[in-house]
């Protein structure tokens, strides 16, 4: 199985990395694969060991998955051309799948999975969604004709269990596509909501292609879709905040508006507004279904309500929420700057800053990414959050790092004692000098070239600056260390790239081991010993308040006139890596 990883900008450069691929068996796999990290945000181990049964007598079944109480078929179609697919060929996998539900075909590799499913077609409870993942085009007539057609199957078998065919064609897999860019997976699922006769508006496309409904429901209707609080934030991945904690007024009013007024908490609150990739109402039972529902505004109401909820989930509360749900075109850029456009105008809650609008952006999903396959504990948070709080040398925040990097990449330490971080986000140019979209997207190689570790070295220099090398300076040192530190980073910082680039030779991975051990963490220490008296005593005599000297353009002038020593810097850091190869017996 030769799987690869796709990080494709469209669906024109998706189809050219998989035809890199002569094997069309292969070929298949990869879609599969791509869709299924998508959907249920499955590793390659995953599909590849378990869950990808591929083959000759499959049964109808590629891929298959289990989660809660839904059974999800996956039969994948790769082609070089797109087509429109005929009915036939649907109609013709479907059976397969019917017969291998009741035994007359078999695929041994998801025999569990079939027995499961076989002991449950009885139940109505239960749900049977088969994904017909295709790159041709899937027309309505068709769609319609092969539910029909699978629903004749339930009829005549007597099953209870519900069951759809959810097609995914080369349209779809632009979502799929734009949902993994921006770091919205895994998927949500298909919801459904009952709504209150006569108190939804359908809204039809405008010239936008934009879509709509505007409804009251029950706030139990939203709260049941999560089994954990945790859950929540699988639907909050196109909010471009996760929970930011339960201690402010406003949250709290929410949850006792819940508990000890709900009949008045429709007109108390302003409601949520959910993206979905599609939308479904029927007027006769008044059921809203949506595929794949995304809070992007009210996010702090439902979890508020949650918390309040779950106390007692048999409790029949009455409150009723306004819920606008909208369904967007998948046109990538311009889809996401319509989105973001939403959610900042109507996210009035809590304020929204110019950081949490880029939390979703593109390069940031890949910057996530890019640490992820370094295979360490470093974790990167794009959005604020209670968890995002926790300082940690591990745990990297996107607001934070756009600072540490801009000021120890361009040599600018007066900036970093300014602070001013939002500005790296309310302008472009400072933006895209932190976050660099060319060498965030560069493929990881066995070396240290690649601008993740840059990142990784200035977060982590901060840190042990702060947290070790601040115990060893003497009082009078710790007056000034305030505006010193950003001076010593930067010359340290600058100072690890000249000695990466002339002298190291290792792996990206040896090169992490380095920089975690106590060898290289003392040799760092040493040379700031060195440097912290020189950055000190640049201080004009005469001048009274040291921030507006360290603060200036003059303080950094002066200290690129001195900015380090190369020659001491190798030195001690020559000896740290020696006693760590050694340490580590490479």
């Amino acid at each position: 199985m030769n799987l690869k990883k796709i990080e494709p900008e469209d669906f024109n450069s998706f189809q050219k990395e998989i035809e890199k691929i002569r094997n069309t068996v292969d070929r298949t796999l990869n879609l599969s694969w791509f869709y299924m990290y998508a959907r249920f945000r499955m590793s390659q181990g995953e599909f590849q060991n378990t869950f990808s049964v591929d083959g000759r007598g499959d049964g109808g079944i590629d891929c298959y998955f289990k989660e809660g109480n839904t059974f999800y078929i996956i039969q994948s179609k790769y082609h070089i051309k797109s087509q429109r697919e005929s009915s036939a060929n649907i109609q013709q996998e479907i059976q397969k799948i019917e017969k291998t539900i009741v035994g007359e075909n078999t695929n041994k590799s998801a025999e569990e999975f079939i027995n499961g499913l076989r002991r449950e077609v009885k139940n109505d409870k239960n749900y049977l969604e088969i994904i017909w993942l295709t790159t041709n085009e899937v027309t309505e007539k068709v769609r319609t004709e092969s539910q029909i057609y699978l629903d004749k199957i339930l009829s005549t078998r007597s099953w209870e269990i519900n069951a759809e065919i959810n097609f995914i064609d080369r349209f779809a897999l632009e979502g799929v596509i734009y949902d993994i860019k921006h770091g919205y997976v895994p998927h949500t699922g298909k919801k459904t909501l009952k709504i209150e006769a006569g108190e939804f508006m359908k809204i039809g496309k405008d010239r936008n292609n934009i879509e709509g409904i505007v409804c009251n429901i029950k706030a139990k209707e939203i709260l049941s879709w999560f089994n954990s609080a945790t859950d929540i934030n699988t639907f909050l991945q196109k909010n471009v905040r996760e929970s930011v904690g339960d201690k402010s007024p406003i949250n709290k009013a929410i949850r006792n508006s819940y508990k000890e007024d709900p009949k008045l908490f429709w007109y108390k609150h302003n409601g949520i507004i959910v993206f979905a990739d599609w939308i479904d109402v029927n007027p006769q039972n008044t059921v809203v279904s949506i595929r794949n529902p995304q809070i992007v505004n009210g996010g702090q109401t439902v979890t508020q309500l949650y918390k309040a909820y779950d106390e007692d989930r048999n409790s029949n509360n009455p409150t009723k929420l306004l819920v606008r749900i909208y369904r967007l075109p998948y046109e990538d850029a311009e889809t996401y700057e319509r989105s973001i456009d939403i959610i900042a105008a109507l996210n009035t809650q809590n304020k929204i800053k110019s950081s949490d609008l880029h939390s979703t952006d593109p390069r940031q999903v890949m910057l996530e990414n890019r640490l992820d396959e370094l295979g360490t504990t470093y974790r990167y948070f794009r959005k604020r959050s209670d968890q995002g709080k926790i300082s940690s040398p591990n745990n990297i925040f996107m607001t934070k790092l756009a600072l540490y990097y801009y000021v120890c990449e361009y040599r600018k330490p007066d900036e970093g004692i300014a602070g001013e971080i939002e500005t790296f986000f309310e302008e472009k140019k400072r933006y895209d000098d932190s976050f660099p979209e060319s060498s965030i997207k560069k493929t990881l190689s066995k070396g240290v070239d690649h601008i993740i570790y840059n990142y990784v070295e200035c977060w982590n220099l901060h840190f042990l600056i702060h947290r070790q090398f601040a115990w060893e300076i003497t009082k009078k040192q710790d007056e000034y260390f305030v505006y010193v530190s950003w001076y010593l980073l930067v010359d340290i910082y600058q100072q690890i790239q000249n000695w990466k680039e002339k002298q190291y030779t290792g792996t990206g991975r040896e090169w992490l081991e380095f920089m975690d051990s106590p060898e290289y963490k003392n040799g760092i220490i040493k040379y700031s010993k060195l440097r912290y008296n020189i950055y000190m005593k640049m201080l004009p005599k005469r001048e009274l308040e040291p921030r507006n000297f360290y603060k200036s353009v003059e303080g950094r002038k002066k200290f690129l006139s001195n900015s380090g020593s190369f020659a001491q810097f190798k030195s001690l850091m020559k000896k740290a890596y020696e006693l760590f190869r050694k340490h580590n017996q490479y």
